[in-house]
């Protein structure tokens, strides 16, 4: 294998991490799971785009409150389910970071009078 992501089907049953016994085997597994995690942020870029239509104000964009509330949540969550916080919290926090980003340009778009066309989630093209 050269490192190239492999199409996987979701439906794929899972090897648990500690039964890999090959990087063929790991990548494998982590591409079924980026098969479906990548359409579950789809979804949450259209929740995104939807917020920027519904604020009506630039600056209820960043919500200091609400993201520690939610770090805070994945971080127990993970270590509920024996993850290490840590990673969690970082993939989050990047994760919000360029949901922010996303947020703050659809609520300029939207208010520059180039509505522009969405996809089915709810996204812009």
């Amino acid at each position: 294998m050269n490192g190239a992501v492999q199409p996987v089907a979701p439906a794929q049953p899972a090897t648990p991490p500690a039964q890999c016994r090959t990087l063929t085997e790991l990548r494998r597994e982590i591409d079924a799971l980026d098969a479906r995690i990548v359409p579950l942020l789809v979804r949450r870029c259209g929740y995104v785009a939807q917020a920027a239509r519904i604020k009506q104000d630039a600056n209820q964009i960043v919500d200091v409150a609400r993201i520690e509330a939610i770090v805070a949540q994945v971080r127990e969550q993970g270590r509920a389910l024996g993850g290490p916080p840590e990673v969690l919290e970082a993939a989050y926090r990047a994760l919000i970071a360029a949901s922010i980003e996303f947020e703050h340009a659809e609520f300029v778009r939207l208010r520059s009078g180039a509505g522009g066309c969405l996809s089915a989630s709810g996204v812009p093209r």
